[in-house]
């Protein structure tokens, strides 16, 4: 036995016995993934573990009293001592340089101090740990603070921003545990203010925006298993790439190697088509179909945390949404805890936020936006704009790229509409507009949980379907359909079940379809889509390139995204729609159009002002209480694998 100590030992005895090691070290990183482990493999018997080790844990702090760390403990590091001789005389040279203006010196500076910090926290933060530093094992353990508070305290925090986050060019070159000079106090005095202030309005912003993703996926309750009239469906799904985790839990929407249509996606199914060669698989995914007042199937769904399928009457949209509202709201104060020093976990936080809130609310004009082509062609040439950046011309017609940004494209390229054209931030309104509702989906997807990663923010990609399924979701009619007239903006799940195929629509295959439009929707793209080479591949590869309804003429209607502070306003149903904004204007149209609102529908808002037996059993609702519909799914063995994660023996 190899030896350990009392506190490991008492630790081990308290897991499962495959999950024992006498030389475990429980920091952060190592405690989590053994949770997440034990929660995975021993569901029933995780509460009793959590609580065994919970007891352990506070035994020993009563016996111990925890960690207590001294004067000598924020002493100035060995290593920042040494470093900051090297600065001093890097800052005297760059001041001493006469052919250097007073901002050029400055920003010189800026630069220096930045491009120190990020090392020096790393350096300074394993010395402390080397020494065992009580600081050092708080933020080893994860109870509190990160890396760069230990070099904020016997290291620098480098530079302080101001108000308006713009770095202060004046070098901090003292901890907080030695002690600021009055010139260093005095900067860091503003990043303190912006941090108090922040807190505030920060959280007000973050709250707006978690409100209206609660808006936005609120109609996402589940109504039925499947769709009843076409449950065999598939020429319909999601493509992905099989190396994502994300898919663990999905479905599958196609029938792949040995595994039939409606098969849970889990670890051993991902590794053995992995073996078979696969590398896209198809699975089923909100953003793809469903019912046509907004509602989801379980099996579009997938899995979900109770590690089974969702119920009728369960809500996984509004789960969705407070899934990432809480990063959100962390992300958008993160200058309380940065306390305004400029780094780069604060600054890509506070920068990722108003991304991920412009890439939500689409405003039309933003100088962060990238340029967009707005049709099909080649790049004819490039030129200089007077007023500053450059012109991209396209079949003679010029797209403007906006100073500050950088032509990502060349001469000679051929474009599609709604591609990208310079470096910003990809706006996916327009992409919806060129590509469609299916893909532009598929695009705010994949491009919503990259921002949100590069953040730092953990977010799994089936949350986000389940958001840009009910924001982007809208299209304009340009001619009379059903009850609506042109220029309504209706549902697009809606418009998909009445839609009917135009009388000279024709039945082609892909490649003889380019450069036509859906009349009936395939995988995830949605009518109207324009069939490009793309498109094609896509297709093919699913050996779903055959007998394509078509049509030469683009369909009567665009598609369109609404923003997000806006789609409760154009809830169809006129009671669900006051929880939104222009509540006026709203009760005016519906009263000039007559609208009615469906107490029995799937919007708690119109239920619960309306219907006072709302949700409850037997009162003829859609929409039932989950508990009533447990034990009918247990009767139809809809529940998940024992562990989707469980790899065979020879795979570990």
């Amino acid at each position: 036995m190899e030896p350990t100590t009392i506190g490991r030992y008492l630790l081990d005895q308290a897991l499962p016995e495959q999950h024992r090691d006498g030389n475990r070290i429980w920091d952060a990183k190592t405690t989590g993934k053994l949770f997440a482990t034990l929660a995975r493999e021993h569901p029933e018997e995780y509460g009793e573990i959590m609580a065994s080790l919970g007891r352990i844990a506070r035994d020993a702090q009563g016996s111990r009293g925890g960690v207590s760390p001294s004067i000598r403990h924020v002493r100035e590091s060995a290593i920042w001592k040494q470093k900051r001789e090297e600065i001093r005389r890097e800052i005297k040279t760059i001041y001493g340089d006469p052919s250097l203006s007073l901002r050029e010196k400055q920003d010189r500076l800026i630069r220096r101090i930045a491009e120190m910090t990020p090392a020096l926290t790393k350096d300074v933060y394993e010395e402390a740990d080397k020494a065992n530093n009580p600081f050092a094992w708080i933020v080893k353990s994860g109870m509190k603070g990160k890396p760069s508070s230990i070099n904020n305290l016997i290291g620098t925090p480098g530079l302080f921003a101001d108000a308006k986050n713009r770095p202060i060019p004046i070098p901090i070159l003292h901890g907080y545990g030695h002690g600021l000079s009055p010139s260093e106090y005095w900067a860091a005095s503003y990043g303190g203010r912006k941090g108090t202030v922040d807190v505030k309005m920060a959280t007000a912003d973050a709250g707006y925006l978690s409100k209206q993703l609660v808006q936005i996926a609120h109609r996402s309750v589940v109504t039925d298993d499947d769709d009843p009239d076409n449950p065999d469906d598939e020429t319909r799904g999601l493509p992905v790439d099989l190396d994502d985790d994300d898919n663990i839990g999905t479905l599958l929407a196609r029938s792949t190697g040995p595994y039939n249509r409606n098969t849970v996606v889990t670890a051993k199914v991902l590794r053995n088509l992995k073996r078979q060669g696969v590398k896209r698989i198809l699975v089923r995914s909100p953003t793809v179909g469903g019912p046509q007042d907004g509602s989801v199937y379980a099996r579009d769904i997938g899995l979900r945390e109770q590690g089974r399928l969702c119920v009728r009457g369960e809500n996984p949209g509004v789960a969705a949404a407070q899934a990432l509202s809480e990063p959100l709201a962390q992300g958008s104060i993160s200058s309380k805890h940065s306390a305004g020093v400029v780094g780069a976990q604060a600054a890509a936080a506070i920068s990722g936020f108003q991304a991920i809130n412009q890439f939500i609310q689409v405003p039309k004009e933003n100088r962060n936006w990238a340029a967009h082509a707005k049709s099909d062609g080649r790049v004819q040439k490039i030129e200089a704009a007077p007023q500053g950046g450059h012109y991209v011309y396209i079949n003679n017609e010029p797209v403007y790229v906006p100073q500050g940004s950088d032509v990502s494209v060349k001469p000679g390229d051929d474009l599609k509409a709604g591609d990208i054209l310079s470096t910003g931030l990809p706006n996916p309104a327009i992409v919806v507009e060129h590509k469609g509702i299916g893909e532009g989906r598929r695009y705010f997807t994949q491009e919503l949980t990259k921002m949100l990663r590069d953040t730092n923010m953990t977010v799994n990609r089936r949350n986000v379907e389940l958001i840009a399924r009910g924001l982007v979701n809208h299209v304009e009619l340009g001619e009379e359909m059903d009850a609506y007239v042109p220029g309504d903006r209706v549902p697009y799940n809606m418009l998909e079940k009445f839609y009917q195929p135009r009388q000279d629509a024709r039945t082609s295959d892909a490649q003889a379809a380019l450069g036509k439009y859906l009349e009936r929707p395939v995988l995830h793209y949605t009518i109207g889509t324009k069939i490009r080479p793309s498109v094609v591949r896509n297709l093919k590869e699913f050996g779903l390139d055959k007998e394509l309804h078509v049509h030469d003429r683009p369909p009567p209607f665009t598609a369109q995204m609404v923003r997000g502070m806006a789609i409760a306003a154009h809830d169809p149903d006129w009671i669900a729609s006051m929880q939104g904004s222009g509540i006026k204007s709203r009760v005016l149209t519906a009263v000039h159009r007559g609208h009615h609102s469906d107490p029995r529908g799937t919007s708690y808002v119109s239920g619960i002002v309306a219907d006072p037996n709302f949700g409850r059993h037997g009162s003829g609702g859609k929409i039932e209480a989950p508990i009533n519909r447990l034990m009918e799914m247990r009767r139809k063995r809809l529940e998940a694998p024992e562990n989707p994660f469980e790899l065979d023996d020879d795979d570990e």
